[in-house]
């Protein structure tokens, strides 16, 4: 599991005193204003902003950090994505995940049969969906329990119900060819 989540990104400035706008992707996304410090990647290397005020603000965040006290240091933050120490995640309950633990895990379908491995999962409007990948193809599942009727993050896989057309021609073949190759060996 990633020990770090992406929680956001800073959309621009606000004025000339350092505040910043933050885009949250976040179910809660005021929960956040909680917290005392964020984390962002820059030439490889992670680096510490610490919160000194925040407020949720029509779907938004306005944050201040301790050292960004200007409108040119502000700027200099546009467009990171921040990040949260897992260790400031909520507690969840047993049938609770988080989308970014779902990224790395198998994919099949009811019946067992495989049909690739979860690679990214976007945000979208009307739900994130999982981009589910195995060799050439790609498929795009609804984060509902329609379509995705199990996860199961300690035992690595998800479950999913695909409707007629979700899965490309050939990724249920291809699924089953690897996985009988990697049994195989």
């Amino acid at each position: 599991m990633q020990e770090y989540i992406d929680i956001g990104r800073i959309l621009r400035p606000k004025g000339l005193d350092g505040e910043l706008w933050v885009e949250a992707w976040s179910d809660d996304p005021g929960r956040l204003v909680d917290l005392d410090e964020f984390y962002f990647l820059r030439d490889g290397r992670r680096q510490r902003l610490e919160l000194s005020d925040a407020v949720f603000e029509n779907g938004k965040l306005l944050v201040r950090f301790t050292g960004v006290d200007d409108r040119d240091s502000a700027e200099l933050l546009k467009g990171i994505v921040l990040q949260i120490h897992r260790r400031d995640l909520p507690e969840l309950d047993p049938d609770e995940f988080f989308l970014a633990d779902l990224v790395g895990l198998a994919a099949e379908l009811e019946d067992g049969r495989p049909v690739g491995r979860v690679d990214d999962v976007m945000d979208m409007p009307a739900s994130p969906l999982l981009v589910i990948v195995c060799g050439e193809h790609e498929a795009l599942v609804p984060v509902i329990r329609e379509f995705l009727t199990e996860v199961d993050v300690p035992g690595g896989r998800v479950v999913i119900r695909p409707i007629d057309g979700m899965l490309p021609k050939g990724m249920l073949d291809t699924a089953a060819r690897l996985k009988e190759e990697t049994d195989g060996h």
